[in-house]
């Protein structure tokens, strides 16, 4: 029991010290379009990239395990709030394994306004996720990579590209 705490301990630290750090990329002048995918939300009704095309995207990989993503979840529902009526849309995909209950639990304590859908390993791949989280991912009004941000989310950051 007490090797499983310190593993944990050792995980958490090392996903709020990379997550700390967060690093924004931006796509070249002719982006990429973005992996589409087809993933499940509470209801079991499945979203589409392409049910949001015309609009920005702001996805957001994230855990119930991964404090920074916590932390930031707040500011996206500020975001989502903000910007909906802009022409913006946040997602939140879940990083697997998932708990069920457990993201509903949060989803309804934070109070979230936005899509939360299931991930799984293969949309993680195809968006180079791993389990150094959160990372956000910017997809343009076309549906190409706009920006990737590996770490904690700077709203600020996430503004400009928003303007």
């Amino acid at each position: 029991m007490p090797r499983a705490i310190l593993l944990l301990l050792i995980l958490a630290t090392h996903s709020i010290v990379a997550s700390s750090q967060a690093e924004v990329k931006v796509s070249p002048d002719r982006p990429p379009p973005a992996p589409q995918f087809a993933l499940k939300d509470f209801e079991g009704r499945v979203a589409r990239l392409n049910d949001y095309k015309g609009k920005i995207v702001v996805i957001n990989f994230w855990a119930t395990w991964c404090a920074p993503c916590l932390a930031e979840i707040p500011e996206f529902v500020r975001l989502q709030r903000s910007y909906r009526n802009r022409g913006i849309q946040v997602i939140g995909v879940t990083y697997p394994p998932v708990n069920p209950a457990r993201v509903r639990r949060l989803a309804v304590k934070s109070r979230i306004n936005y899509p939360l859908l299931f991930g799984n390993r293969r949309i993680a791949k195809l968006y180079g996720v791993t389990n150094l989280l959160p990372v956000t991912i910017i997809v343009d009004r076309q549906g190409r990579l706009e920006a990737r941000i590996d770490g904690v989310t700077d709203l600020q950051e996430v503004k400009k590209f928003l303007q």
